[in-house]
């Protein structure tokens, strides 16, 4: 299985795709989320529980804890 999106079309999403069956599963809207561009691209990909796991973007306000572990 593979998995890919399509964060500039008019509903994107992610896909989960299959190569052996070449079936292609809609698995999550990504409509309305602010996502990112990070050095690694913007960042998508599903859980070892099939949640999807996605790069975005958030304000300060909108972070409720940080634990920070010093060098």
């Amino acid at each position: 299985m593979r998995t890919c999106d399509a964060p500039f079309s008019s509903d994107p999403a992610i896909y989960r795709i299959s190569i052996p069956s070449m079936r292609i599963e809609r698995v999550a809207s990504l409509k309305g989320i602010q996502r990112v561009l990070a050095d690694t691209g913007m960042g998508i990909g599903l859980t070892p529980d099939n949640l999807p796991l996605i790069l975005r973007a958030v304000q300060p306000n909108q972070i409720y804890a940080w634990n920070w572990i010093a060098p």
